[in-house]
């Protein structure tokens, strides 16, 4: 399962190498809005996704490049499935080089062959992985960012003091959501929570994740079963009434629209993924 935390820790494969890879083998691959401190950045290979970004809905589809930048809440979901190369990039990657805390890249970028170019040597190298290969890895990105800087900058317009008061405010809102998905929750306690009104909350939760916070509170409790089927041998009801329904018909009919399948069938499908 994939990291539910709002505020995603991102955790490197190598210590001392500040580049996290990802290429998806599953078609099967959505996320809840989230934000983590890093540069990252998605190039889609197949099919087609809805991306939120800095208030943004994209579309997206094959050749497109989405950029999420530090501290960006972010998420996507696709019903056809989607494939992609991805980036984490730490910013202890830019160490040595002068790039300013403001550097804000076009969360957006269309039909870029250099981009592609880039996105498929690292993974050529990623895959061979002959010596040198990971100072070519960290040349391959450089050049891709610098690219990037160079071509597809856009403007900060958020003062320090306004992103300060930002970023605390969504980690009210996403604390407090993971660690009570299970009970009552929802748009008028946080809005109190955050000392805004009720009306001004839902527009800026909406704006945020593309989502009422009714609809991301019962995809956020789908997913917490998602992997509790998966590693747990509860019951589905039990399962139910963990994540905070009381009525484990609904829990199952919301499921099924959710993920595409009951959860008993999403159980042995798992089990059957991984040899069980």
């Amino acid at each position: 399962m994939n990291n539910l935390s709002n505020y995603e820790n991102i955790h490197f494969a190598e210590t001392d190498f500040p580049i996290r890879f990802i290429c998806p083998s599953t078609p099967d691959f959505s996320l809840l809005a989230h934000w983590h401190e890093q540069y990252e950045l998605l190039f889609m290979t197949e099919g087609t996704s809805e991306f939120f970004c800095g208030g943004r809905i994209i579309k997206t589809k094959p050749g497109d490049l989405i950029v999420s930048n530090p501290s960006q809440v972010h998420g996507f979901h696709s019903q056809d499935g989607i494939r992609f190369y991805g980036f984490i990039i730490s910013k202890r990657f830019f160490a040595d080089v002068n790039l300013d805390n403001d550097v804000f890249i076009s969360p957006y970028i269309q039909g870029d062959e250099t981009i592609k170019e880039h996105f498929e040597a690292y993974y050529n190298e990623f895959i061979t992985r002959e010596r040198g290969y990971d100072m070519l890895q960290k040349s391959i990105v450089y050049s891709l960012f610098a690219y990037l800087v160079k071509n597809y900058l856009v403007e900060n317009n958020m003062s320090e003091e306004k992103k300060s008061q930002h970023l605390k405010r969504l980690k009210t809102i996403f604390s407090y959501i993971e660690s009570h998905y299970n009970e009552e929750v929802n748009a008028n306690t946080l809005a109190r929570l955050t000392y805004v009104t009720e009306s001004y909350f839902c527009r800026f939760f909406k704006k945020l994740t593309g989502m009422t916070v009714a609809s991301y509170l019962s995809e956020l409790r789908i997913k917490k079963a998602c992997h509790m089927l998966e590693e747990t041998e509860s019951g589905i009801s039990a399962i139910a009434e963990k994540v905070g329904f009381e009525d484990a018909n609904y829990f199952t009919r919301l499921f099924k629209r959710i993920i595409g399948m009951t959860p008993s069938a999403y159980r042995k499908a798992n089990r059957k993924n991984k040899g069980a």
